[in-house]
């Protein structure tokens, strides 16, 4: 799988934050991480989709239009994530409780906006454990 994009669309809503982590554990089972780095991911992922999908207006009615959008592209050492929401574009900011949990279970992890005020999330998970 090295060098493969795997792309996963899904609604934004909390119903699409397993699927998120499963399609992250099973990449990373694949690719060799242990038990615990599987979960490391299955763990930083649901709430890298929990703070983008929690930020923002449902839209009218209740229903939201925005989609859940996730990138993995995999490596020799492991893989990167790219998580951002789309729609109207929804600036976040990432908590200390959240900046704690992706510092214990990411090799690396930021959030960006860009000019356009939308929130990405990146972070990074190697086989090998960051702590």
């Amino acid at each position: 799988m090295n060098g493969d994009v795997v792309v996963l669309d899904a609604p934004a809503t909390s119903m699409s934050i397993p699927l998120v982590r499963i399609a992250g554990a099973q990449l990373a089972a694949q690719g060799g991480f242990d038990l615990d780095r599987v979960e490391d991911v299955r763990i930083a992922l649901g709430e890298a989709a929990r703070i983008l999908i929690g930020s923002g207006d449902p839209g009218p009615a209740g229903v939201d239009r925005r989609s859940l959008h996730t990138e993995f592209a995999v490596d020799a050492r492991g893989f990167t994530v790219a998580m951002w929401c789309s729609g109207a574009p929804v600036s976040t900011t990432m908590g200390p409780e959240a900046a704690a949990i992706f510092s214990a279970t990411t090799t690396s992890c930021d959030l960006e906006d860009d000019a356009d005020g939308r929130s990405t999330i990146r972070a990074r998970f190697d086989a090998e454990d960051p702590t």
